[in-house]
């Protein structure tokens, strides 16, 4: 086919075609520009409103801590501390006097027996040993065998009263009274201790 237009006309064809294809693109630029633009200013607000919703919770959250009596509730928290450490304390220095019976009764000395085993209120860590015994000396003799620190159950053994009456029916007629008191350093009847070996 051939063309019979004048120059002049093909040309103005060709750059009325040109510019609807521009008229087009910078139509399509602006309308995702524009797009873009809205996308930013929503992020904004959207970015604002959330914010004022945190700061209002916070708000909130702090009304309602000073209202449940946070400082109180502190100092509570603190006193449940301190009675657990108490508790601690007081597991640390736990007996386990289902051993301490049987060693006593292999240190102390042939011809006697723990007649009485008591808890005293004046020493911390304190008992009162009643031996009966069949002589004076084997009495004597279990509180020197006690009192040997490489037993490594008493730091101290204080002898009371040793005495004797041949006249009881009792198979052990001497009896001695003994104050003891637990050695606290890495004694192996301390409940503490014998849990963390």
């Amino acid at each position: 086919m051939i063309n019979l237009m004048p120059p002049d006309k093909k040309q103005v064809i060709w750059y009325s075609r040109r510019n609807s294809i521009l008229v087009k693109w910078s139509l399509g630029i602006a309308a995702a520009g524009l797009g873009i633009v809205i996308v930013a200013v929503g992020g904004i607000l959207f970015l604002k409103q959330e914010n004022k919703k945190y700061e209002d919770s916070i708000s909130l959250t702090k009304v309602e801590l000073t209202s449940q009596k946070e400082e109180e509730t502190l100092k509570r928290a603190g006193e449940i501390k301190g009675s657990l450490q108490l508790a601690v304390d007081v597991l640390s220095k736990e007996i386990l006097f289902s051993e301490v019976l049987v060693r006593i009764g292999q240190i102390i000395p042939q011809g006697t027996v723990l007649k009485n085993l008591e808890l005293t209120n004046e020493l911390q860590g304190g008992l009162d040993l009643t031996i009966g015994a069949l002589t004076y000396e084997s009495g004597a003799t279990a509180q020197l065998n006690l009192a040997n620190p490489d037993n490594g159950i008493f730091d101290k053994v204080d002898i009371g009263t040793v005495s004797c009456n041949s006249s009881t029916p009792d198979t052990y007629p001497c009896e001695a009274t003994l104050r003891v008191l637990f050695s606290k350093d890495n004694n192996e009847f301390l409940k503490l201790n014998k849990d963390g070996q």
